[in-house]
């Protein structure tokens, strides 16, 4: 890889070349409509997820809430809803990680979980909904409606690595009656995070095989569900206490299973 460069562009607002041999990121043909909020998002929810997995790492693109000492990470396709029930959890006094980029690592065999940065990027509807008037927001692009939650000195605690419970894939259609949740395969949630993970050169077969081997590996290690649920804020109260429920059995499953291991 040394040496290497890639060039990534955001449509007509600008572009982005990344040179690995002297560690540097360069813009250029920056469109003048475009603003510091602008460049922040392309560099946070973009180019740093991608950068840290053309050096190796897996990075799943999604949420991830710490919920009695254990990652909830929650993947699906865009609009699913990873960022409310992000919030949602916080907001139910849960530590949010982030919403968009998981970094997945693996030590002595537990597999852990860290954010890119602390990021938290809703609609206002649902910033107002869910947080309510007291959250404190700022613009997170000019071309975009979300807007960008400013997180407390007091959030960030205890918000580094933790070891990851459970993974919950998310439906791309909401149900309209109940929330759902069963259990999947390995494979289905391995398929599942290789779908979201970051890349920056997809064309790099030895990165690719890598990064087929890290999701099956994280596959095996911890429980995936698959979690379908009414997309209505006055719902989320009752898929909290499913997804709360879901970690409380994965967590007594890995304590038993690292007894059985000791003795």
């Amino acid at each position: 890889m040394a040496g290497s460069s890639f060039f990534l562009a955001f449509g007509q607002l600008a572009r982005f070349k990344i040179c690995f041999s002297d560690h540097t990121v360069t813009a250029f043909g920056v469109d003048e409509a475009v603003t510091q909020p602008d460049l922040e998002h392309f560099l946070r929810d973009h180019l740093v997820p991608r950068i840290l997995a053309e050096e190796g790492r897996l990075v799943i693109h999604g949420s991830a809430v710490k919920i009695a000492g254990s990652l909830a990470v929650f993947i699906g396709e865009s609009g699913a809803g990873k960022s409310t029930l992000a919030a949602s959890l916080h907001e139910a006094g849960h530590v949010l990680f982030g919403d968009d980029a998981v970094i997945i690592d693996n030590h002595a065999d537990i597999y852990t979980g860290q954010s890119t940065y602390r990021s938290l990027r809703l609609y206002p509807e649902t910033v107002s909904a869910v947080l309510g008037e007291k959250a404190d927001t700022t613009i997170m692009a000019h071309y975009s409606r979300k807007r960008r939650v400013v997180m407390g000195s007091s959030d960030v605690e205890n918000a580094q690595i933790a070891p990851i419970g459970a993974v919950f894939i998310l439906s791309d259609e909401p149900c309209e009656d109940a929330v759902r949740d069963h259990d999947l395969k390995p494979s289905e949630v391995c398929m599942a995070i290789i779908k979201q993970s970051f890349a920056l050169n997809s064309q790099n077969a030895e990165l690719a095989a890598k990064r087929l081997s890290q999701a099956s590996n994280l596959a095996d290690a911890v429980p995936g569900y698959r979690l379908t649920y009414p997309h209505d804020y006055a719902r989320l109260r009752e898929v909290r206490s499913v997804i709360e429920a879901r970690m409380d059995e994965a967590q007594k499953k890995a304590l038993s299973s690292h007894q059985s291991t000791v003795e």
